[in-house]
């Protein structure tokens, strides 16, 4: 997950584009669907075009902005430029930096000039060297993502009301979601009863909880029976407050996870944006830093799902074979 002080439009062109069907049609206009490769946890990695160059990104709905690592940025030859947003990785590692593509392919959509941000820290969830960053979803374009089928699929928002799941499903989760000022995904999650908001988030491998919600609503203590500090998170940060714990249950709208093993992990976010009780400088938005809960691939990895922006709305089934696209 990143988060941003600020924002960039990506894929926008979207918005514009002709489909197949006519505006007046009640039915899915699709825009373009594409294959993709899996990360180790389910992740999607989506297959692009920048300039010629062919490179992977990993589609990340807890990313506010599209970004590109810094040593990807230097191997296609892109300039580093000085923005006037900060991009704040989940760590609280920062970045200032974007740079223009000359193109930006993916599927059937192609893009002229895009900016995409210079992300701050490195990507290990993937040992492909065609890794170059992530991309973002625009809440002008609804989502289909069918993990196990890999396919990204991206959709007008003009449809019928309900009428999203075409593939079969025996059951459909109905998740009421907002979208916050920074283009996030929050939907109301119940956590061992206790009642709070999620980030959906496609780009974390683990379902992660903000140490301060922990504390205060959990009582939780690192010292607790049944606590853990996971060996590779202490490797990649050494001295890092972060645990695991597991929970009796995590449900949201028909969907209920029975004893979810979840990361807990410090604010680090929050630390390094502004505050306005100190510099009257910036409207601070609720979901601004680590939000309660992430809801991560350890959860979303066996479902196939459709992000409707308009409705504001998740329909989540458990994964199934491919169909037909509509």
């Amino acid at each position: 997950m990143r988060g941003i002080v600020g924002s960039l439009a990506l894929l926008g062109v979207l918005s514009g584009m002709a489909v197949s069907a006519s505006a007046a049609e009640c039915g899915l206009k699709r825009y373009t669907s594409i294959d993709t490769l899996a990360t180790s946890n389910g992740s999607m990695l989506v297959p692009v075009k920048i300039g010629e160059a062919e490179r992977l990104l990993l589609f990340d709905t807890g990313g506010a902005i599209s970004g590109l690592t810094q040593p990807a940025a230097r191997e296609l030859g892109l300039n580093s430029l000085e923005s006037n947003i900060e991009l704040i990785g989940i760590g609280g590692a920062v970045s200032k930096r974007y740079t223009i593509l000359p193109s930006f392919t993916m599927g059937a959509v192609e893009a002229k000039s895009v900016k995409f941000m210079i992300l701050p820290g490195n990507m290990p969830m993937s040992r492909d060297n065609r890794l170059a960053g992530t991309i973002a979803p625009n809440p002008n374009t609804d989502v289909e993502i069918d993990f196990t089928g890999r396919k990204l699929s991206l959709f007008s928002t003009e449809h019928c009301d309900g009428k999203v799941v075409y593939w079969p499903a025996t059951a459909v989760a109905v998740v009421p979601m907002r979208v916050a000022a920074l283009g996030h995904i929050l939907i109301p999650v119940k956590l061992d009863g206790k009642q709070m908001d999620a980030l959906f988030d496609t780009g974390a491998g683990d379902t992660l909880l903000n140490l301060r919600v922990a504390e205060s609503r959990f009582d939780f203590r690192p010292d607790a029976p049944g606590v853990e500090q996971p060996a590779e998170r202490l490797a990649q940060n050494p001295g890092a407050n972060a645990y695991r714990r597991r929970f009796d249950t995590l449900a949201f709208e028909g969907v209920t996870v029975t004893n979810p093993t979840l990361l807990i992990i410090p604010d680090a976010m929050s630390a390094r944006m502004p505050d306005t009780r100190r510099t009257g400088s910036l409207t601070r938005e609720p979901d601004r830093g680590l939000p309660d809960l992430i809801l991560g691939m350890s959860v979303l990895s066996k479902t196939h799902l459709y992000v409707a922006y308009k409705e504001r709305k998740v329909y989540i089934t458990a994964a199934e074979p491919a169909a037909a696209p509509p």
